[in-house]
């Protein structure tokens, strides 16, 4: 159980932003930033697109964490953007992380996200 949680319904009254904060850099790692280099996205289509750009740009390694990765245009042109910048910088490093059920589930001919 997340000791968290239970200190956060403990603690209602006292229940700031800072506080929250702080709870969670207890539980799990932080990173400072600056505000001005958050980005903050509001439709799924601001999404693909800083996906694809950054895969395009990347120069030592791209990290993709997903459920699946369908077969549709859109999927195909994100996996053309990796392979070009593959091209471009031989050194860099793609990795992919899916759960293998999910992409295993809409399979025909022969075919999954895998």
């Amino acid at each position: 159980p997340c000791s968290f949680l239970s200190t956060m319904s403990t603690q209602t009254t006292n229940l700031s932003f800072e506080n929250v904060l702080n709870d969670l850099s207890s539980i799990g790692p932080t990173f400072p930033c600056d505000a001005d280099d958050i980005d903050i996205l509001s439709t799924p289509t601001e999404f693909y697109e800083s996906l694809v750009n950054y895969s395009r740009g990347a120069k030592d390694r791209i990290f993709i964490s997903t459920l699946y990765l369908g077969q549709g245009e859109r999927e195909k042109h994100l996996v053309d953007s990796m392979k070009s910048a593959l091209q471009q910088h031989p050194d860099l490093h793609v990795s992919i992380l899916m759960d293998y059920c999910r992409s295993l589930r809409n399979i025909q001919d022969e075919q999954s996200s895998l």
